[in-house]
């Protein structure tokens, strides 16, 4: 089970062993996590559901670092017999998101989820593995305004408050080039930002306080929504004030503005039917900054620049 779980954490694959459609949810299963003795830094996970109905002939366990237990993305496990309500991994790596979920069997041939529901792998919860915490994932909401909030997670290390820092250079967080927030209490593993400039690649880590000084975090890194029009996400990316905008380049294309669409393709290199149409677009600024691509401007990144900020 070691080196099945290893494979996943490298490539965040599981093997689709068994699949099926239930056809009802039901409560989370109770996860118990403890550090592994076997691998120390990993964790032992323990997941226990409640008794299936009435006319229950089998039960399967599935596992996943995905969601949606796509085929081909989740480990299942069984045939369980019914009356088997939990199920354990040894030396499993720390920090991962798992989405698991346990159906099982009725007479009529009418599959249930017993449970459902998701994890971080972490043992001992608040008082972490004595280890760094784990930087995961942010989740951003465009606040209405020209800034993002974004929510980070992450799996807490050893115990101790917490300080979040946030740049947006890969430097370290050299002196100067960052800024913090906090304190999050002992074992908190999320803490929610506002007011983070939009289409800016940021990077950030967390820090713990143990009796042995500061403990960091490996460093995470991501993109701020642009939450603009898509043209204005295409310019960004054009211009590379943002590293995302290329998708939304594609859907002024496929617009009905021809004009528009022509003005882009041709800024792009890719095929046009209308020269003139960066001329013709109705939009000053947004004309002067697309011609600005394929030919000469000294205005060009100054209109960019405004289009893309008003």
């Amino acid at each position: 089970m070691l080196r099945h779980l290893l494979f996943v954490a490298v490539i965040g694959v599981f093997a689709a062993v068994w699949m099926h459609a239930p056809t009802s949810r039901a409560a989370t299963a109770t996860v118990t996590q403890t550090c592994s003795t076997a691998a120390p830094g990993a964790v032992t996970i323990t997941l226990a559901w409640p008794a299936p109905g009435t006319g229950a002939q089998q039960t399967w366990f599935d596992i996943s670092l995905a969601p949606g237990f796509a085929p081909g993305w989740f480990q299942g496990h069984g045939p369980l017999a019914t009356t088997q309500r939990a199920f354990a991994f040894d030396a499993v790596p720390s920090g991962l998101n798992f989405y698991y979920r346990v159906n099982t069997l009725y007479s009529g041939g009418v599959w249930r989820e017993t449970a459902v529901g998701s994890f971080v792998s972490n043992c001992n919860g608040g008082g972490g593995s004595g280890g760094p915490p784990v930087a995961g994932n942010v989740a951003q909401v465009c606040d209405g305004g020209s800034t993002v909030t974004a929510t980070f997670n992450w799996s807490a290390g050893a115990a101790g408050q917490q300080w979040l820092d946030l740049s947006t250079a890969n430097n370290g967080f050299a002196l100067g080039t960052f800024v913090g927030a906090g304190p999050v209490g002992s074992g908190g593993a999320a803490f929610t930002w506002t007011g983070i400039a939009r289409g800016v690649t940021h990077y950030w880590r967390i820090n713990v306080l143990t009796s042995s000084g500061w403990m960091s975090s490996n460093t995470g890194s991501f993109t701020t929504a642009t939450c603009g029009p898509p043209m204005r996400a295409c310019i960004g990316w054009m211009k590379g004030y943002t590293t995302s905008g290329r998708a939304e380049c594609d859907q002024v294309m496929a617009a009905p503005d021809r004009t528009l669409a022509d003005c882009v393709a041709r800024a792009l290199k890719l095929p046009y039917t209308n020269q003139y149409a960066c001329h013709q677009t109705g939009d000053a600024l947004l004309g002067d900054c697309l011609a600005g691509f394929y030919t000469s401007s000294r205005d060009a990144d100054s209109s960019c620049r405004l289009y893309y900020n008003r």
